[in-house]
């Protein structure tokens, strides 16, 4: 043998079994490391998953007593306008200085003058007639005494009508007629005589005037548009089924009817109105809108007598507020916080929405008056929700922190406060 070859092999078989021991060692090592790594490995603690609800305001539902107001729209109308026509004929010799589209006039206060001088002349002769019909019935008298002392004299039984005849008593009778037209037809005369002076016949305003000096007219003749100023009127529309609240003044018992409150904002300004009073219930619908008509009564429109008080002019559309009295033992919202209507976000006492539909007994511009659906001490939510669900989680804020113990987002800080409603007590 060669001496290369007498030592080789036992030397390469002792090498692979060194390096396959090797790799026994080492995959037990990393087994062991493996194994004692997984037994040392630390544990997480299992954690319940904690639902944070929607932070919100709330208000708590109290029991108030709400003052009544029913908000409606109107338009002023006049409560007396007349056309002044002439009741003679002739021609207008004196027209007032103040006879102009706009002028105020008094009652009684002369307006314009039409020509008198043939009325006076037939004054004259009226008061010629009733001289001469006098006399010739004063006459009468007399030839009536002695037909009476003739008939004496005679003795004779006569029956009624023959004595009616003798008496004279058919001529005494047609000279008191005559008498009686005499005076009658003065008076017309008189009438006639006056009725030459227009005089206003009330408290008012020129509208159009048809006429001026110089012109003729005739019994008929349209002289003046005339408009009473001591009080206009306002025709307002009501939902029939608000009008149980509302008092209509009734002359006959001398009941007042609810006070008005009436606001032109582009004319006078915010926060600045007049005052009235519902006077009378129209007896139709009005058409379009199939709602009752009021009228209210405002007392010196054109503020002629108080001159601190806003004008009110015809034609002009105006709001008004109708106090309807007082509710006692109420719950009121606030208009903002109802949503779609007649919805209102509760919270109960499980922290969950409840999207709940209210009966509504009354609604005014900022308040509407809970009939069914809401008690007292339940909490209806006041900050805005930007997807509401029924039955979704909902918490409130306090003291920085929600009530699960959760701080609250930096952009939710201060709200979701719990606010208390106070009840207005107004009664």
């Amino acid at each position: 043998n060669e001496p290369g070859r007498t030592f080789g092999k036992p030397k390469s078989v002792s090498n692979k079994l060194l390096s396959l021991l090797l790799v026994i060692v080492i995959l037990t090592g990393a087994f062991l490391l493996f194994r004692w790594m997984l037994a040392t490995k630390p544990k997480a603690k299992h954690r319940h998953k904690m639902t944070v609800g929607t932070i919100v305001e709330v208000q708590t539902a109290q029991l108030s007593n709400e003052k009544i107001i029913i908000e409606a729209m109107g338009t002023v109308i006049a409560a007396k306008t007349i056309s002044l026509t002439s009741q003679v004929s002739g021609e207008i010799i004196e027209v007032s200085p103040n006879l102009q589209p706009g002028s105020y006039f008094r009652q009684a206060e002369k307006m314009l003058s039409i020509d008198s001088a043939d009325y006076k002349l037939g004054v004259q002769q009226k008061e010629a007639d009733v001289v001469q019909a006098r006399s010739e019935l004063a006459l009468e008298y007399g030839n009536q005494l002695v037909a009476k002392r003739e008939f004496e004299l005679l003795g004779e039984k006569v029956s009624a009508e023959e004595l009616d005849l003798i008496l004279r008593k058919p001529q005494l009778k047609k000279l008191e007629a005559s008498l009686k037209a005499a005076e009658s037809g003065l008076e017309q005369a008189k009438l006639d005589l006056a009725r030459t002076e227009v005089r206003a016949p009330f408290n008012g305003v020129v509208e159009t005037l048809q006429v001026n000096l110089g012109a003729r007219v005739n019994s008929g003749t349209e002289l003046v548009t005339f408009t009473g100023v001591d009080e206009f009127w306002i025709k307002i529309l009501v939902p029939v089924n608000k009008l149980k609240w509302i008092t209509i003044a009734d002359s006959s018992s001398n009941s007042q009817g609810s006070t008005v409150q009436i606001y032109n904002e582009s004319a006078w300004g915010k926060d600045i109105y007049r005052t009235g009073e519902v006077i009378r219930l129209m007896p139709g619908l009005e058409k379009s809108s199939q709602m009752a008509q009021l009228i209210v009564r405002v007392e010196d429109p054109l503020s002629l007598k108080d001159q601190s008080l806003p004008k009110l002019l015809l034609g002009s559309y105006v709001s008004v507020s109708i106090d309807c009295g007082h509710l006692e033992n109420v719950i009121a919202v606030n208009r903002e916080h109802i949503r779609n209507g007649n919805q209102l976000w509760v919270m109960d006492n499980n922290s969950k929405l409840d999207i709940r539909e209210l009966e509504l007994l009354i609604k005014d511009k900022e308040k509407l008056i809970v009939k069914d659906g809401l008690t007292p001490g339940e909490r209806y939510i006041t900050s805005p929700l930007a997807s509401p669900v029924d039955g979704m989680s909902v918490e409130l804020q306090q003291e920085g922190k929600t009530q699960s113990g959760q701080k609250s987002q930096k952009g939710q800080k201060g709200q979701g406060k719990l606010k208390q409603a106070q009840g207005s007590n107004n009664g």
